[in-house]
């Protein structure tokens, strides 16, 4: 719009009257004549201003920059989004990851169970331990869940961040993840 202010102005204007009387025209009570009964006028003006302190310029100057701003601040923005979406992405596969972890986990504390149990029936070890070890068991299941829990949380993070409904299922790819 700053650009219209370099252009001239051009309006213009059109019009038409119809007389309903006969047109005759009186000078002192003598009919001098008569005028057509339709009248038309037609008329443009051209305007254009020559200088103004330069405010034109200056005002166009001002407007590229601006839109300059703008095209980075766009730029910024989309480098913004690309880099939240790295980060949930590479949040869910953590998560992912650490459910895994913790299975092998409660695999492991399974086995050691199985193991104090012998060493208790053959009279080696206390029965406490038992307690102690399933104690362990269930606090591995426990974080199982809470890791569980967040690996869906952060996959709706991710969801939301891609526009897509957060409670869409979906499986992450991560064999490219290293490139």
């Amino acid at each position: 719009s700053n650009f219209g202010t370099f252009l001239p102005t051009l309006s213009t204007n059109a019009g038409y009257n119809r007389r309903l009387t006969d047109g005759t025209q009186f000078f002192q009570g003598v009919p001098i004549g008569t005028s057509p009964a339709d009248n038309y006028s037609l008329g443009a003006n051209l305007n254009y201003t020559i200088f103004d302190g330069f405010a034109r310029s200056a005002n166009y100057n001002t407007a590229q920059i601006e839109e300059k701003i703008a095209v980075k601040g766009l730029e910024r923005t989309k480098q913004e989004i690309a880099h939240q979406a790295r980060i949930a992405f590479l949040n869910a596969v953590r998560n992912e990851q650490i459910i895994e972890t913790y299975k092998n986990n409660l695999d492991l504390a399974n086995e050691r169970l199985s193991q104090v149990k012998i060493l208790v029936e053959a009279g080696v070890s206390e029965s406490t331990t038992i307690l102690q070890q399933e104690l362990e068991v269930v606090n591995t299941e426990l974080s199982i869940e809470q890791a569980q829990t967040d690996a869906e949380v952060s996959k709706a993070t991710l969801a939301v961040i891609l526009n897509y409904e957060p409670n869409i299922k979906f499986q992450l790819l991560t064999q490219d993840i290293a490139k």
